[in-house]
């Protein structure tokens, strides 16, 4: 199963989005249930949300790496 998780896993209060996949709690706990179609959809929403987290300063993205608040975590690559 297709999954944009990096083992990150921290909601941000505010935005209610994990500041590692941009999904919401919802999302995440619900990902096994979603069809493949439902998926794709919540993949193709991620990439504007990462870019929104990292233009209020929440996130930052550098060669391929998350930078969240001090912590460094290398992202999975397909």
């Amino acid at each position: 199963m297709i999954t944009p998780c990096i083992r990150v896993c921290t909601i941000h209060e505010e935005t209610a989005l994990c500041l590692g996949c941009g999904r919401t709690l919802g999302e995440i706990a619900s990902w096994s249930s979603y069809t493949d179609d439902g998926r794709t959809r919540v993949m193709a929403e991620l990439p504007a949300r990462l870019t929104a987290l990292a233009a209020q300063g929440l996130i930052s993205s550098e060669d391929g790496s998350t930078e969240i608040k001090g912590r460094r975590r290398e992202e999975k690559r397909a």
